[in-house]
């Protein structure tokens, strides 16, 4: 996940240095697939349908089933009263058990510790179906932060000026479902910030992130 930081940020023209704190390689496997957040920036990026077909076209190939097929599978298989009712429970056990561990490699319930109280601030945004028709990860492609006023609340709006192409400003609603009064959202699909309303603490606070992750405004003192 770093490195795909990295490369988020060198697309969005901000110099990055990956520095390796081990003094050798280390050969341990990190990751075994792609996981959740990863998928998210191929498709921040228009890649993730490439990547799917890629491995639609990987299960479709015949798969080889070798000597060492365990007993269990086969008798699973067999045309028996009873074999529906184990496949049953096994289906039922293995999802529970692959959504347990799938949250926990995938970083799906990670949050990072990042200032606010709201449940969505330190997470990954969810994709948002939005008013115009688009969906809020559309809005990340080009690698700026986004900020999402959906109340129409002009101070939230406000807080972005100053930051000229760095942030994104699209004022929406959400569809389906509630929806915080505002969200920033950092480039790599972070959310740096979400308020329930535009009182002015929580502009106050938004401004204060947009200084975090953004940058001063232009005509602002440092």
């Amino acid at each position: 996940m770093g490195l795909t930081l990295a490369c988020e940020l060198a697309l969005a023209e901000i110099s990055v240095v990956v520095l390796e704190r081990l003094a050798e390689v280390d050969t341990t496997i990190k990751a075994g697939a792609i996981n959740s957040p990863i998928s998210e920036a191929f498709y921040r990026r228009g890649m993730l349908a490439g990547l799917v077909e890629a491995q639609r076209a990987a299960l479709e190939k015949p798969a080889r089933v070798g000597p060492g097929v365990d007993p269990g599978q086969v008798a699973l298989m067999r045309p028996e009263p009873h074999a529906p009712a184990l496949r049953g429970v096994l289906a039922e056990l293995t999802g529970t058990v692959t959504a347990f561990f799938t949250k926990k490699i995938s970083g799906v319930g990670q949050r990072y510790d990042l200032p606010g109280d709201h449940p969505l601030t330190g997470r990954s945004a969810p994709d948002l179906e939005l008013s115009d028709g688009t969906r809020l990860a559309v809005h990340l492609h080009d690698g700026r932060g986004l900020l999402l006023d959906l109340a129409d609340v002009a101070g939230v709006r406000a807080c972005a000026a100053g930051y000229g192409d760095r942030v994104r400003v699209r004022t929406t609603c959400c569809l389906g479902r509630p929806g915080p009064a505002g969200l920033l959202v950092r480039p790599d699909g972070c959310t740096a910030r979400a308020a329930d309303s535009g009182d002015q603490d929580t502009r106050d606070e938004l401004a204060a992130a947009l200084r975090s992750w953004c940058g001063t405004p232009d005509g602002a003192a440092a």
